[in-house]
């Protein structure tokens, strides 16, 4: 029921648990990527970055690196990325296994280079450039032979 990394509670001995719906083991990731998958492909993918230095001066914002939201430093890029080998194929097979036609898959790779589902956004939002969006219309109309 939250967002931004709202509610999180970090806790590293059972001492420091608390009552809670959900529990979740930390991954140790390298990198996260949302990757956009629409009939059976991908159409898009972005990375989660730090913001620039002077961004984060200029809202004061100290970026943490368990949390890595917007309130917290972080933001998606897509200029000068790679898809790591493996995750667009994992992304297809998460959004298939949850028999849906289209989804934004949030993924990780850890230290090891081991890949990760985190979640499958089924009403994902799409990026203020418009490239997203696009790329969705584009693959609807490719579909449809529009």
């Amino acid at each position: 029921n939250g967002h931004s990394g709202e509610g999180i509670v970090i806790a590293t001995s059972p001492e420091e648990l608390v009552d809670a719906p959900l529990y979740t083991a930390g991954i140790g990731w390298r990198q996260e990527f949302r990757v956009h998958v629409f009939d059976g492909g991908v159409i898009d993918f972005i990375k989660k970055c730090k913001m620039s230095a002077e961004t984060l001066e200029e809202r004061g914002i100290v970026p943490n690196t368990d949390i890595r939201s917007h309130a917290n430093g972080w933001v998606y890029a897509r200029e000068g990325i790679e898809l790591p080998a493996g995750m667009g194929e994992l992304a297809v097979l998460a959004v298939q296994s949850l028999d849906l036609d289209f989804g934004a898959v949030d993924c990780c790779i850890d230290k090891s280079g081991k890949l990760y589902v985190l979640e499958v956004n089924t009403a994902p939002g799409l990026d203020d450039s418009g490239t997203t969006l696009q790329r969705y219309i584009d693959a609807i109309l490719r579909k449809t032979n529009v």
